[in-house]
């Protein structure tokens, strides 16, 4: 064992473990003290140990007796009726929180995952300064999200008991993808394009599930919530104040990686991260009847009404005006009804967000949105830059509306 006085606790959804081996009992070789060794020479001596199944089950009779030799404490719970699949990863959360209330001490995690929604676990546990390793079978896909969040994933072969070399594991993590959470979904769906204060999202919620319960997530308040799944959820601060919105997820539109991104000059920069109208001239006229149209309070239109309306020639072509449409949505100067969020992108009813009083209000909301990601990965944003990148042949006149737009980011960023 190395020279280390870390200590572990060691909690199993052993159901979802042994399911993720796709083996019978029979053809189950690997022994927890196998697993207790590995974990041991790598981190520290495993002090806690629980394990949570369904101990009824026949199939897990041989696993029981190694786990009792072992002094693995096992949990029983029933499985049946329609929500037993959430029931060992409730039982697990609540596990987590019982281990840390009363053993402190205890530094690293090591969590088995079944079929459940495990993230407020671990995110609950990373928010009291834990590590956590992830420990699965060799083939098994984690959601994206949730193995971001692990420190370590450990896969092992239930024939060999030979864990993965960290060089495969990584690549592993590099490619999973995201899996949205019953409760994203439902939330995504109560806020739907342009959000919702969150206690507006809270009471929906609570309409929509009488039994919804901040300790089935172990989070002590709904923004916790929120804040547990920041590849889907987040807030954006409004005039009328902040509203929980959809999060743009984990998977980057733009078809390059970061580090390319931070070897593009700013125009290739702009032009690969987001969908615009490049000619100044053409982009302010559109802006201007944009505005025109949806100024009267309460109008609205479809999106393809309005860019008849703006564009008749058809010069813009989809994806800058969708990208257009999609940054005055983000900004705050369009409100797109919920009720329209399921059609196709020519059919969502667009109007002018109820807090823009002004064109130079819709400009500049507009032009934060486009600027917001370039504010904080490129250095040499100016109000000049801007005003050279965005209207070249007037760059002069344009500068104060730059300076108004890159102020405001300012200002966000110090107070976040």
């Amino acid at each position: 064992m190395s020279e280390t006085t870390a200590q572990l606790a060691l909690l199993m959804d052993f159901d979802g473990f042994l399911n993720g081996f796709g083996t019978s009992e029979d053809d189950w070789k690997l022994s927890i003290n196998d697993i207790i060794m590995q974990l041991e020479k790598r981190y520290g001596a495993v002090v806690y140990r629980k394990a949570i199944a369904d101990w009824s089950s026949p199939r897990l009779r041989r696993a029981a007796q190694d786990l009792q030799r072992y002094n693995v404490e096992m949990i029983h719970v029933f499985k049946g009726g329609h929500s037993s699949r959430y029931i060992s990863d409730n039982q697990l959360i609540q596990a987590t929180q019982d281990c840390m209330l009363h053993f402190p001490a205890l530094d690293t995690y090591v969590l088995s995952f079944g079929e459940g929604d495990y993230m407020s676990a671990v995110c609950r546990l990373k928010a009291n300064g834990k590590k956590i390793v992830g420990l699965v079978a060799d083939g098994v896909s984690l959601p994206g999200a949730l193995v971001r969040n692990l420190d370590d994933v450990f896969y092992i072969n239930d024939k060999t008991g030979i864990f993965k070399e960290k060089a495969e594991r990584n690549s592993r993590r590099e490619n999973y993808q995201p899996e949205r959470p019953a409760i994203v979904e439902t939330i995504r769906n109560i806020i739907g394009v342009n959000g919702l204060p969150i206690e507006d999202v809270f009471a929906q919620l609570k309409e929509k599930d009488p039994n919804f319960s901040l300790e089935t997530y172990g989070v002590e308040s709904f923004e916790d919530l929120i804040r547990a799944y920041p590849n889907f959820l987040k807030f954006s601060e409004t005039d009328s104040g902040v509203l929980v919105v959809p999060s743009g997820g984990v998977k980057n539109t733009c078809p390059f990686t970061p580090e390319e991104l931070k070897k593009f000059n700013l125009t290739d920069y702009m032009q690969a991260t987001r969908w615009y109208i490049h000619n100044g001239t053409i982009r302010d006229r559109v802006l201007h009847n944009i505005y025109a149209l949806l100024e009267e309070p309460g109008r609205s239109m479809t999106n393809e009404e309005l860019r008849n309306l703006v564009d008749p020639e058809g010069i813009v072509e989809d994806r800058p005006w969708y990208g257009t449409i999609f940054s005055l949505a983000f900004g705050a100067c369009l409100w797109e009804s919920p009720e329209t969020s399921d059609l196709p992108l020519q059919k969502h009813i667009l109007s002018l967000f109820k807090t823009v009083h002004s064109e130079e209000d819709f400009l500049v909301r507009y032009y934060i949105s486009l600027f917001h990601k370039a504010f904080s990965e490129r250095p040499e944003l100016t109000p000049r830059v801007c005003a050279e990148l965005m209207h070249p042949d007037d760059v002069e006149s344009h500068i104060p509306l730059f300076e108004q737009v890159l102020g405001t980011l300012s200002q966000r960023r110090s107070n976040p």
